[in-house]
């Protein structure tokens, strides 16, 4: 959400992890505080000398105002200084948000907790923005947009940083260059490296600073030490030892940060036993499918939410299709979350809309003539079964069908999320819109204000959403699935905003 500049100065009144902002806002309000007092005691010892004067039928005097126009002038010098400072740096700050996250509950409320790696600007000269860098773990609480708690890390930055993973009461995390365990309740660092060492001295001098070597698994941090050994440490009771007869080389073959990512697709099923798909295509992708050819490289971007069944008598083919809704989605898709195959929306991939066709066999007919003139047959049935076959992958494959992954969709309902754009332009902003097929039409659009999604998560009625782009775009988004309504928190200015739906 973009700050206006009234924003900014609110900010700039507030204490956060930047030192000499601390320390310079703190003097503004010394400042303030004695201002204020100053003029107190003048206003009170003027309307004494008002009585006074006037017993005596004499003039009062001007020294008040002008010491009140002194007093202001060398007032807003200070608070000045200060603001133009604060808010010039603010804005060359930044901030860089994990795609990773934790959901869990804080005093009966669903909260993430992330990562996050802040720069802080302590100078701007010619150009060159000067500063440091810091990793956070961060605990957000979506449905309020309020922040629960911030804990700096112990060491860092990395872009090695993940949240390595949760047991009970404990969130294990490494910030590039360290181990460490947060009560994920209150943001206390629980234990470091070195903790854990007096815990099981085994373990000392053996932590990796390669993202890669650290994994969980069944409730265990495992973890590749420096002499080669796999290491492995209860997540709860945070005790460890070496794991005997396990291979490094077959435990940490690869980093997966068990993201939960924002994907999209442009196919969805009808969640009815009628072979039906709600596809997302333009209208000159409509035309291309029917007269039986590949989709190019570059569709269109005017995409329509069509009904549609996709296969006719083994043909690849869209001539069935309905429009859902009239409104057009600039670059849409259905926005999915992680696959489950239990849901009945989920796309279930067919590996052949027909079945190729059978070679004859030269044993199958009484002269060589009969044999040849069926195998010219079988030739050109196979050619269109190729052709056919390759059309339908193409398809397949443009409308991301391959993801299988569930669309978001409001309760048991087929109303779903569609993710587009507000215009045709690379960094545009990104637009949510809830799609009723069933009553056809959109019930509610929101502006992320933001020109990417970073990761999504469904929770129960409520879509949480990570955006991303500039520091003012890196948000926290909750959104009523049912009205669109969303809360949300900007992590540059610790900021709570809302989104009112069109």
């Amino acid at each position: 959400m973009e700050m206006t500049f009234w924003d900014k100065v609110v900010a700039a009144f507030q204490y956060n992890n930047v030192i000499w902002h601390n320390v310079f806002l703190t003097i503004v309000y010394i400042i303030i505080g004695v201002a204020v007092a100053v003029f107190v005691s003048a206003c009170i010892g003027q309307i004494r000398s008002r009585k006074y004067t006037a017993e005596r039928g004499g003039k009062s005097s001007k020294g008040f105002l002008t010491g009140f126009l002194i007093g202001l002038v060398v007032l807003i010098f200070p608070i000045g200084l200060f603001l133009t400072l604060s808010i010039a740096l603010g804005s060359a700050g930044s901030v860089d948000v994990s795609a990773q996250s934790v959901f869990y509950t804080h005093e009966g409320k669903s909260t993430m907790m992330t990562l996050t790696s802040e720069f802080q600007a302590n100078s701007v000269e010619n150009g060159i923005t000067s500063g440091s860098s810091k990793v956070y773990a961060v605990a957000i609480q979506p449905e309020t947009g309020k922040r629960i708690w911030k804990t700096k890390l112990l060491k860092g930055p990395s872009p090695g940083k993940k949240i390595i993973g949760v047991a009970n009461e404990k969130a294990w995390v490494f910030d590039g260059k360290n181990l460490q365990v947060i009560n994920k309740q209150d943001g206390k660092i629980i234990a470091d490296e070195e903790k854990l060492a007096e815990i099981s001295p085994t373990l000392k001098n053996q932590f990796p600073t390669n993202t890669a070597w650290y994994i969980f698994k069944d409730k265990h941090v495992l973890f590749k030490g420096l002499d080669g050994q796999v290491y492995e440490v209860d997540a709860d009771s945070m005790k460890g030892n070496v794991k005997e007869g396990v291979n490094a080389s077959d435990v940490f073959e690869s980093d997966d940060l068990n993201n939960i990512q924002s994907a999209q697709g442009q196919i969805v099923a009808s969640g009815k036993s009628d072979g039906k798909y709600f596809v997302m295509v333009g209208a000159e992708d409509v035309q291309t499918i029917q007269r039986g050819l590949e989709l190019p490289a570059t569709s269109s971007e005017r995409k329509y939410v069509y009904t549609t069944s996709l296969i006719d008598k083994g043909t690849s083919t869209i001539a069935d299709q309905t429009k859902v809704v009239d409104q057009v989605f600039l670059n849409g898709a259905f926005l999915l979350t992680p696959a489950n195959n239990n849901d009945k929306y989920t796309y279930k991939p067919i590996e052949s809309i027909a079945a190729p066709p059978k070679m004859p066999s030269y044993s199958d007919y009484s002269d060589t003539q009969a044999y040849l003139d069926a195998l010219e047959a079988y030739q050109k049935a196979l050619s269109n079964y190729q052709d056919n076959d390759s059309t339908y992958s193409n398809l397949i494959g443009r409308l991301n069908a391959w993801k299988m992954s569930t669309p978001v969709h409001i309760g048991n309902n087929a109303t779903f999320i569609v993710e587009h754009n507000e215009t045709t332009e690379s960094a545009s902003n990104i637009l949510l819109s809830a799609v009723d097929t069933d009553k056809k039409k959109v019930l509610w659009t929101i502006n992320t204000k933001a020109p990417s999604i970073h990761f999504t998560h469904q929770d129960s009625g409520n879509l949480v959403v990570s955006t991303s782009g500039s520091s003012e775009a890196k948000n926290i988004l909750n959104v009523s699935l049912k009205t669109g309504k969303t809360t949300g928190y900007n992590f540059q200015y610790n900021r709570t905003f809302s989104i009112e739906p069109n």
